[in-house]
């Protein structure tokens, strides 16, 4: 009943939760919001520094200052109009999916590769959120999975078509929260996006899809926070179109609300659920998270831990293991990073 009451709380404070998020995005900055709604101060953006401090050459504190399209042949090698007519050119083909059915991957040709490589290094200061944990030096799925650890319940839920989901127009807000003027940004845009929206392939597409999310991350991320009181504890986490929810006690009625809340947020931000893919995982469940068991601690599957063993068996009785070479040195990083991971979470 406790989490219950906590839930309909988000739904009175302030008209409601999702109201009270939407206004704020309307009526002030980005991080001034972020600040506001989780009771954390704001950090300096481009848009609140003055313009009159800007140091004459592109490369000084370029995160303080808004950058102009004409800078863009510092970085690029390219001037305004002759990235303006530049037509990205992509490699098309499927693979097949763990699950079923195929991937497509759009990788982008040697020219449009190196031009979209120049662009990643210029984003790679954006600002994301912490508990966008993909695609993120230092961080992997071990990360992801260890504030799932212990947990009475796990709910997982997938975005559909994930990246191809991150419209130009999100893309474009992105880019100018690194610091760059609009024009400039629906550029770099064009360059990074395929039919719409971001391919899947191209080097830049993760970066640019945790900054171009970090208005949903903070909205669930929020949730989350609201909701955890007393001794429940709510944990959230995404990698990629991976959303992880934990909560530290089973209310069945406060899990309900919470998927009903998230596919609410995700259909205003502008994504659908793979509702085939939504799991609810308690104690006497196996729980996984990006593939990682996190009911009493962190590990690999025991499926995986007997094959383990069993090659490693077959090499020290001089037999032909049953995993290759490369198989073999995988799972065995592997297990050096969950390793880490305990440690971490002890």
């Amino acid at each position: 009943m406790r989490g219950c009451a906590a839930l309909a709380a988000l739904f009175y404070q302030n008209g409601s939760l999702l109201h009270s998020i939407n206004s704020g995005w309307i009526n002030m900055g980005l991080f001034d919001f972020i600040g506001k709604f989780l009771g954390t101060s704001a950090p300096e953006t481009a848009s609140t520094k003055a313009a009159s401090n800007a140091p004459a050459s592109p490369y000084a504190n370029q995160n303080y200052y808004i950058k102009k399209a004409v800078y863009l042949k510092y970085y690029l090698g390219q001037n305004e109009n002759q990235l303006k007519e530049f037509r990205p050119e992509y490699n098309t083909f499927q693979i097949p999916k763990r699950s079923g059915g195929a991937r497509t991957i759009n990788e982008p040709k040697p020219e449009t590769k190196a031009l979209q490589h120049k662009i990643l290094r210029m984003l790679r200061n954006g600002n994301t959120h912490k508990c966008a944990v993909g695609f993120r030096r230092g961080r992997g799925i071990v990360h992801n999975a260890i504030p799932h650890v212990g947990k009475a319940v796990v709910l997982k839920m997938d975005i559909r078509n994930f990246f191809p989901s991150v419209t130009r127009e999100k893309c474009v807000t992105a880019i100018m929260q690194t610091g760059w003027e609009k024009g400039a940004a629906e550029i770099l845009a064009d360059i990074c996006c395929l039919n719409g929206g971001l391919p899947q392939g191209a080097p830049t597409s993760p970066l640019l899809s945790n900054i171009a999310n970090t208005r949903l991350d903070c909205r669930l991320y929020g949730l989350a926070k609201k909701l955890s009181t007393g001794t429940q504890k709510v944990d959230y986490t995404r990698y990629a179109d991976d959303i992880t929810f934990s909560f530290a006690t089973d209310e069945p009625g406060l899990v309900r609300g919470v998927i009903t809340l998230i596919f609410q947020i995700l259909h205003e931000e502008g994504y659908q659920v793979n509702k085939k893919k939504t799991r609810v995982m308690r104690q006497h469940q196996r729980q996984t998270v990006t593939g990682l068991v996190v009911n009493e601690t962190i590990n690999i599957p025991r499926k995986q831990r007997r094959k383990i063993r069993a090659a490693m068996h077959r090499i020290s009785v001089g037999e032909e293991p049953t995993l290759t070479n490369e198989q073999l040195q995988g799972w065995m990083g592997m297990l050096s990073l969950v390793q880490k991971g305990k440690e971490e979470y002890l």
